[in-house]
């Protein structure tokens, strides 16, 4: 890997090539910069679900008690005022 390599490679849109031995590392042909996308973050993901589960069970309407006041009751006749 010499420089004048790397300076011919545009770093932004190398030409990435699969590697035979590896399927989730992938080499520039030009600059040999190497990029990996292993993701490993398979229980990462089960926690977020199970932690978006419980947020949207906690937040159903019948889950939460309502704090509503009975109307007071209004008089029906006027005898109280004469």
């Amino acid at each position: 890997m010499s420089s004048s390599n790397y300076d011919d490679c545009n770093r932004g849109n190398c030409p990435f090539k699969t590697d035979p031995f590896d399927e989730y590392r992938e080499v520039c042909v030009k600059c040999g910069k190497t990029y990996s996308f292993r993701r490993n973050n398979y229980w990462l993901f089960m926690i977020l679900w199970a932690i978006l589960g419980l947020l949207l069970f906690s937040n159903k309407p019948e889950s939460r008690p309502e704090f509503q006041q009975e109307p007071e009751p209004v008089p029906t006749s006027l005898s109280s005022r004469s």
